[in-house]
């Protein structure tokens, strides 16, 4: 869940600090038309249609699906484009670990994002990535800078004789790799980097939008050359495939620089073989089926010679396939390999003053930096439900979704006859449904169409649903109210059953540890309906997926207040929070209004569902004022 959300500088939220806010699983967004509530969402939604997106070299996606935010100027607050937008939150997600007595142990991880974005220097259309920072509780961390225009590694004509890929090379100067790793935790340490053009510092990397995504290295290109053809030439002596690998062995110049190498680390491997036969004359060990010794000795020298004599690679590893037996041949191999595994470890071991570095390339992050950027992808691409405040129209067919198998309704709920159908037999983790009032708070496992018809049933709406699959046409979705003998579609029914079942589809079929975001989902329900709804979110929140929501409904609020009375001690109230958003001078502002364990706001604000009350008082003084007149004209009639 989100336990901690902040942004600043994004639409009516300023720049100014403030605390961020405290998201619980059941949050409740509350507040004046335009005061600011959607904009929480908006920033949530950002997020996620960012990180759902391939294009990971744009470091936010501003308009989508999920939500259509305008250009970078209309983001920014009173458009300033002096302070970056600043996005901060905090992930905490459970899991479960198998302990080594068998039993299993729950915790959590907590996991911590912040990102700044800056309008380019030129258009106005989108931002750059200029700061990021990623930690976990685990002591995992990373935070980068986007270096500015006098310090980048676009300069790589000075390094014409490196080893760089040439889409790696065109991206390195178009700037995707211009970010420097300022400080990095953790058990693994990223591998110091440097360019001659620029001052010694730290490793370059780039990003996946707001996350970190892989490092650029340096690397002593030869050396890798002579470990990778080594390897090669063993398997192609001992292997099966040998004409493929001798193809591709051609490939490698024996006349050039590191052709040159490469022949003198074939000779010591030769030499080390010719030693291991000497080594087992020693102790009258040796196969009866090889060539006599001598000839061996004899076999491998020429050899030795024929690496000078050779052009490339491959007709070299032919001729030893001619002139040695199997037995010599497998030795050859085997000591291929085992001088190529000493060559590698030589080379980490160099000290790091000893600059051999001949190749630049791609590198990855430490494996736990890794893990934990697929945990907030997961959480945002995976785990992330949105409906917003406008529903589908209700009709008697409904439409096909692109994916067959999404467990997506739509943003107005559009797929929800495809969804139940494709899932109503799935087994769901459902929110018991009050029983004489009483709100238990505890779920049971049932069928998704069994779930959807108990909440229907509870909310005095339905008593059942059935979904037929027509093909290409599309899909039907039928209802049975109580005391009518046949099943209607949606546009003979009230428009409260379309408002409310993309609410129950999308929140029972969500998993555990998600995220369910909601807009105005009272919209065209009966209070007490609207009031029964409040019961079914705090119950799937309670279940162990978080709700924000967004609502005008007063009735679903003293829903959430009467059920955090009627729990024991403060069960329900530490997991709610409920926020008033008011607008002051073109700002908006988050006020936590938080009831007590009686359910009793005490700081009451204002315009804070006072509208009813005070209505109500109008009422009452607008009808004593008429009474007050009228007994005054009888008065007046008596007299005469």
């Amino acid at each position: 869940m989100i336990e901690k959300w902040s942004v600043r500088n994004f639409k009516a939220l300023p720049w100014a600090e403030y605390d961020p806010l405290i998201l619980k699983p059941l949050t409740i967004l509350v507040g004046p038309n335009s005061s600011g509530k959607s904009t929480l969402l908006q920033s949530i939604l950002m997020v996620a249609q960012t990180l759902n997106n391939t294009a990971g070299e744009r470091p936010l996606i501003l308009n989508g699906e999920l939500v259509r935010l305008g250009h970078a100027l209309e983001v920014l607050h009173e458009g300033d484009e002096q302070r970056p937008l600043k996005i901060s939150f905090t992930l905490i997600q459970s899991k479960t670990t198998s302990q080594p007595n068998g039993e299993e142990r729950r915790n959590t991880e907590t996991i911590h994002v912040v990102a700044e974005f800056r309008l380019p220097n030129e258009g106005n259309l989108g931002f750059d990535l200029s700061r990021a920072e990623l930690s976990s509780g685990d002591g995992v961390g990373i935070i980068a800078q986007k270096l500015t225009n006098e310090r980048t590694i676009t300069d790589l004509d000075m390094h014409q004789d490196w080893q760089v890929d040439p889409n790696l090379r065109a991206q390195v100067k178009k700037g995707i790799y211009d970010y420097i790793v300022q400080r990095q935790t953790g058990s693994s340490s990223l591998t110091e980097i440097h360019s001659p053009a620029v001052e010694r510092f730290s490793p370059h990397i780039s990003f996946f939008h707001l996350l970190p995504k892989d490092s650029l290295e340096l690397y002593d290109h030869e050396t890798e050359f002579q470990v990778k053809a080594m390897r090669s030439a063993a398997d192609c002596i001992i292997g099966e495939k040998q004409p493929e690998l001798i193809e591709g062995l051609k490939g490698i110049n024996l006349r050039d620089r590191q052709g040159r190498r490469l022949q003198e680390a074939l000779r010591i491997v030769i030499i080390h073989t010719i030693d291991s036969y000497r080594n087992q004359r020693s102790i009258k060990v040796y196969s009866q089926s090889d060539i006599t010794s001598s000839n061996t000795d004899q076999a491998l020298r020429s050899l030795i010679t024929d690496l000078s004599a050779t052009e490339n690679f491959g007709d070299w590893v032919q001729l030893v396939l001619q002139k040695l037996l199997a037995p010599t041949r497998k030795k050859l191999a085997q000591r291929l390999n085992l001088d190529a595994a000493d060559l590698e470890v030589k080379t980490r071991q160099k000290s790091s003053n000893e600059d051999r570095s001949t190749g630049l390339r791609v590198g990855n992050l430490p494996p736990e930096i890794v893990g934990v950027v697929r945990e907030v992808i997961d959480f945002f691409t995976e785990r992330l439900r949105y409906l917003g405040p406008i529903r589908d129209d209700p009709r008697a067919i409904y439409g096909i979704p692109f994916n067959p198998e999404t467990k997506d309704v739509g943003v107005k709920g559009e797929f929800t006859a495809a969804v139940l159908e494709r899932y109503k037999e799935e087994v769901v983790t459902n929110p018991l449904p009050p029983s004489e009032g009483v709100f238990s708070g505890k779920t049971k496992t049932t069928r998704l169409i069994n779930a959807i018809s108990e909440w229907l049933q509870y909310m005095d709406l339905v008593e059942n649903v059935t979904t037929l699959d027509h093909g290409k046409i599309g899909y039907e979705l039928l209802v049975r109210s109580a005391g009518v003998v046949k099943d209607l579609d949606l546009t003979n029914v009230g428009v409260g059953v379309s408002q409310v079942l993309p609410t129950l589809v999308m929140a029972l079929l969500a998993p555990k540890d998600s995220i369910l975001l909601f807009e105005q989902p009272e919209l065209h329900l009966h209070p007490k309906v609207q009031s029964r709804l409040g019961d079914f979110l705090f119950g799937i929140a309670l279940s162990g997926r978080q709700c924000i929501i967004e609502t005008h409904s007063e009735y679903l609020i003293n829903r959430v207040r009467r059920r955090i009375v009627e729990a024991e001690g403060k069960s329900l109230l530490e997991k709610t929070s409920i926020y008033f958003v008011e607008r002051i001078r073109g700002e908006s502002q988050f006020k936590r209004v938080q009831p007590n364990e009686y359910g009793a706001i005490l700081a009451w604000p204002k315009g804070f569902f006072d509208e009813g009350p005070a209505e109500a008082e109008l009422i009452m003084e607008a009808a004593m004022k008429k009474r007050n007149q009228e007994n005054e004209i009888k008065k007046k009639v008596n007299k005469i």
